[in-house]
């Protein structure tokens, strides 16, 4: 029986971010983002963008919004209570407030002196959860920072000769490479494993792989321009098996596969069948039905014969 040891699995982010301007006044520039507004330049409350005649600017945080759960990868930044309701207290804590800020892009936290990298938003009176003024007014510092680059960094072990392949190029050696059309990916493969990063979205995605005192060591770099999903296979088979689902994978489809896998076969379909035995009886009639749900009746109609029919939910 042939054994597989699955490598130990160390993965980690490092992320790079950077301050970016932020600003209260009657309107945003066009090259800013709303964020939202306040009702005065100190004791304030917090509202959605132009509830309030101040609006708080950011810039180069892209698309933001208000949101009772964030979409997709957006992170939960700050915390409203009623934000359309114009009594809005606002809190760095995403689990304090029902509403919360949601951008792909923007990081905060809550400080007396914001952290090299951050700059204050605004203040508020307390660390946890009060009004708002400008910042410098109160004592805690919502502090704000965009994500210039997050690497992803994996490493593990793996037995036997190694090959590395980053983006279709194949070496036995230390390999960078930048993909340009294709979702990038970085795999390392034996004789009967292949592991690695598998990077989903727009290109291009930085990739290095590199052999480290036994260890193979991935970095996929994800430029602030990408969403950040990702799939780690470890799995039987080789590059090809990767690159035979990269189709998939920059058209979203991947995941909606049944038991969507790199190395074995993706159904397209879900067969089910059904048997039923029956002595000394005609089946008297046959149904086709479709995708759903339905209610399946069998019948004795006498005579020894059976029908059957079906009810869609």
């Amino acid at each position: 029986m042939r054994k597989f040891i699955v490598p130990a699995l160390v993965l980690f982010f490092v992320l790079q971010v950077s301050a970016v301007n932020f600003s209260i006044s009657s309107s945003c520039e066009d090259y800013e983002t709303a964020l939202f507004s306040i009702s005065n330049e100190s004791n304030a409350h917090a509202a959605e963008p132009g509830f309030y005649n101040l609006q708080v600017c950011a810039e180069e945080v892209g698309s933001t919004g208000i949101k009772k759960e964030c979409e997709d990868i957006a992170n939960p930044v700050l915390s409203f209570y009623q934000p359309d309701s114009g009594i809005a207290h606002l809190s760095a804590k995403d689990d304090r407030n029902e509403y919360v800020l949601c951008s792909k892009k923007l990081a905060t936290s809550v400080w007396k002196n914001c952290p090299s990298g951050s700059k204050p938003i605004v203040s508020i009176y307390d660390s946890v959860e009060n009004h708002i003024a400008e910042p410098g007014i109160y004592d805690w510092q919502v502090c704000g920072a965009v994500f210039d680059d997050v690497t992803l960094a994996y490493n593990f072990t793996m037995s036997g000769n190694k090959t590395f392949v980053a983006n279709m190029e194949e070496t036995s050696d230390n390999i960078t490479d930048t993909a340009s059309d294709l979702p990038g990916y970085a795999a390392a493969q034996n004789s009967s494993v292949i592991s690695g990063v598998v990077g989903e979205g727009s290109p291009p995605h930085n990739v290095e792989i590199r052999n480290e005192s036994g260890r193979v060591v991935i970095k996929h770099n994800i430029n602030n321009q990408n969403n950040l999903e990702w799939f780690i296979p470890f799995t039987r088979g080789d590059y090809f098996d990767i690159e035979n689902r990269l189709g998939m994978i920059d058209s979203n489809e991947f995941l909606s596969k049944f038991n969507p896998n790199f190395a074995f076969e993706l159904a397209d379909h879900i067969l089910v069948k059904v048997s039923l035995e029956l002595t000394q009886a005609d089946i008297a009639n046959y149904i086709s039905i479709g995708p759903g749900i339905h209610n399946l009746v069998i019948e004795n109609q006498g005579d020894s014969k059976v029908s059957i029919n079906a009810t869609e939910e």
